[in-house]
């Protein structure tokens, strides 16, 4: 059997997401564009015999900052070793710098032997039928915006993420809004149609102090 690791081609994307459903994850249909837009060469495949059976990210934000996720191995093919060489691959990618990863639970005590260390819990909520209310003064966000955008994400992302930004806040079957004083920016989030049908919000937390901050 012949197992290599590989770079995608661009519309390979795809099948991260298909895959991500799969796991119950629900990421947004346009999410890739973003990080490969990023990084190009940080998504990763393992092919046995020519049939993907395992997939990684392994983003890195130029010599800054680097996050991995998407690990996926077929469920026929766990076990047998061929995600763990994917997992290494990807981890050599950002081993040389400040880096971080979205994890499951049941490999928690892996990714510690790597040396990585446990820090947030991700919680998801769901609703349905939710009817939105002008609680508190939002905007779009317009092209204009971007430069106030990246200067208020450099407050709380490690690493410049022009590239991840602009792609972000524009993708198709999406809208962003801000909340801003003056041209200062103070929050901004993003909901994109997910590969279910439904939609995903994120971020939101800096809104969320701004908002307790601001008595709303």
């Amino acid at each position: 059997m012949n197992y290599i690791i590989r770079k995608i081609i661009p519309k390979e994307i795809k099948l991260f997401m298909i895959w991500a459903e799969k796991e119950g994850w629900n990421p947004g249909l346009n999410d890739g564009r973003a990080f490969l837009f990023t990084d190009p060469a940080g998504f990763l495949v393992g092919e046995l015999d020519g049939e993907i059976i395992a997939i990684k990210s392994a983003i890195r934000y130029g010599n800054e900052f680097g996050f991995m996720g998407f690990y996926i191995v077929k469920p026929e093919f766990r076990g047998k070793g061929y995600g763990y060489k994917l997992w290494w691959e990807g981890f050599n990618r950002v081993m040389n710098i400040p880096s971080g990863m979205d994890g499951v639970p049941e490999q928690q005590e892996n990714y510690i032997k790597s040396g990585y260390d446990f820090a947030y819990r991700r919680i998801r909520f769901e609703g349905k039928d939710i009817i939105p209310k002008d609680s508190f003064n939002v905007q779009p966000v317009v092209d204009a915006d971007l430069c106030n955008i990246l200067d208020y994400d450099k407050t709380i992302f490690p690493a410049s993420g022009a590239a991840f930004i602009k792609e972000w806040v524009s993708m198709p079957e999406s809208l962003s809004l801000k909340i801003n004083e003056g041209v200062t920016i103070k929050g901004y989030g993003t909901i994109r149609k997910c590969v279910n049908g439904g939609f995903k919000i994120g971020p939101l937390l800096p809104i969320m102090k701004y908002m307790q901050n601001n008595s709303f």
